[in-house]
């Protein structure tokens, strides 16, 4: 009894140690990626006069794409901070002594692997598609709402949805524009061509939010497909500046798809098999990714109890950074394997953490007869 409670004990000494570690690993590493968004959002507090709020509220939605990348990236360097701690405070030898095997202290990464590989498993299926669909929708909202801050006169202006509109006048405070250009390739199977004297942006509400319509007077459209040629010339014409995002059949894309839409996507016999390959590799990448957490806090493991005194944060990092830039290479090869379609999805997808799986249960097994 006294053995399963020091057991027990030690099992809660490591965790206490590991997890305030873990929740900063995920901060830090979790500012990374947000420093180059935020520069690439803040553009819409200058070009869409976007407000802070919908600007900090954008940076939150996007961070949590990021949470199943930065997830076992935080625990790998975690778990190798804490037993290399353990280590070169002689507290592993100490534990050994006690009676305490690798089974006993690699318990307490294991927890922590399963849990982390259940949140990330959560954060990549259900969470992280749910704030990229809203992500998408908002920033469509705010440069649906502020287009006329995108139009510029004599400048060619690309952000108004598959929209390239030049004008050589504009009234800012009427919204009226004089001789427009514009050249709309919302549907890439014949792009239009509009000329017109005249123009008029008019914001109004819908049940999908606030829309901006582009009202052009004395104009021609020109179309061009294949060997015909048509132009129709118009007295009024209303262009309707919406995003696919916002239509009841809207386009989603597979980051936006969750568990469920995954599954009735597969199950459809209307999708198409290119689309159902990548529906493939997307689920076995989340999966994978998500198991990856309990492989690393192992492999962090056998390089933590491993290390000897002598070993620095810095000999910690170098071995993070290497696992990390090992464990990418590979799946950016897989995944191009994978996208080619020359090999199947599955396999593929999982090539990359059966080799560390592999490499792993090797290194244990031989930390285990020391």
């Amino acid at each position: 009894m006294s053995d399963l409670w020091r057991a027990r004990r030690i099992t809660l000494y490591i965790l206490l140690e590991t997890i305030p570690s873990f929740l900063l690993c995920i901060l830090v590493f979790s500012l990374i990626p947000l420093i180059p968004e935020s520069l690439r959002l803040t553009e819409l507090l200058l070009t869409h006069e976007a407000k802070v709020q919908d600007l900090l509220q954008l940076i939150i939605y996007s961070s949590t794409n990021t949470l199943p990348l930065i997830l076992p990236m935080s625990l790998l360097l975690t778990t190798l901070l804490t037993y290399g701690r353990l280590g070169g405070d002689s507290e592993i030898v100490a534990m050994k002594s006690l009676g305490f095997n690798l089974k006993h202290l690699s318990l307490p990464a294991i927890i922590l692997g399963v849990v982390t590989a259940l949140l990330s498993a959560h954060v990549a299926f259900y969470l992280a598609p749910r704030k990229h669909q809203k992500f998408e929708m908002m920033l469509h909202e705010i440069k649906k709402v502020q287009a006329k801050a995108t139009i510029r006169e004599g400048v060619f202006s690309e952000g108004l949805f598959n929209i390239v509109l030049y004008t050589n006048d504009i009234d800012s405070e009427k919204r009226r524009l004089r001789q427009v250009f514009i050249f709309d390739e919302r549907d890439s199977q014949s792009p239009l061509t509009i000329i017109a004297q005249r123009g008029e942006l008019i914001q109004f509400q819908n049940k999908q939010g606030s829309s901006t319509l582009l009202h052009l007077k004395e104009g021609s459209i020109h179309q061009a497909d294949g060997i015909a040629y048509t132009k129709v010339d118009f007295q009024s014409y209303n262009i309707n500046l919406f995003h696919p995002v916002s239509t009841k059949k809207a386009y989603k894309p597979i980051l936006s798809h969750t568990l469920d839409d995954i599954k009735t996507s597969l199950k459809d016999p209307h999708t198409g098999p290119n689309k159902k390959h990548k529906l493939k590799i997307e689920y076995h990448r989340r999966l994978a990714f998500s198991i990856a957490c309990l492989i690393f806090a192992l492999l962090a493991v056998s390089f933590g109890v491993s290390t000897n005194h002598r070993s620095t944060r810095k000999d910690h990092f170098t071995i993070c950074i290497g696992v990390i830039f090992s464990y990418w290479l590979l799946y950016v090869i897989s995944k191009r394997l994978a996208h080619s379609g020359i090999v199947p999805a599955a396999p593929t997808v999982w090539l990359t953490n059966s080799l560390f799986i592999i490499i792993t249960a090797w290194r244990l097994k031989r930390i285990a007869r020391v």
